[in-house]
């Protein structure tokens, strides 16, 4: 898979910045450079990838993109986001045919919650 220039830009620019009290979702802005966490690189990930929400909304409700909740070496709860049989995440930052992390109950994150968090994502950043 041959990422596009946009996404390209976002995984060599990204900058990791963990959630304050509440975990929210962001489809982050590439221009702007902000910053986010695993999740927000997911779901960047996964918005630049399908080229923009309709069909973001088409992938995550017909399973063609999963959110993944693992563990990470160190014990911590991680997002990784698979597409057409490939990981990524913004640990290694790069298409992957495997991941090293151990899944966590529940392991694909359902589209409501996925929706709700995205939700959450637009009331804490206004």
């Amino acid at each position: 898979m041959k990422n596009s220039p946009m996404l390209d830009k976002f995984l060599a620019n990204f900058d990791y910045e963990p959630d304050g009290w509440l975990d929210s979702w962001n489809v982050l802005s590439i221009e702007d450079d902000e910053a986010g966490d695993c999740d927000d690189h997911a779901a960047t990930t996964a918005y630049i990838v399908s080229g923009g929400w309709l069909m973001f909304w088409v992938n995550v409700c017909l399973f063609r993109m999963k959110f993944l909740r693992v563990l990470t070496g160190g014990g911590v709860t991680h997002i990784i986001l698979k597409y057409k049989g490939r990981y990524i995440d913004n640990i290694t930052g790069e298409w992957r045919y495997d991941h090293a992390y151990k899944p966590i109950f529940p392991w694909i994150i359902l589209p409501p919650i996925v929706a709700w968090k995205l939700f959450l994502g637009k009331i804490v950043r206004a």
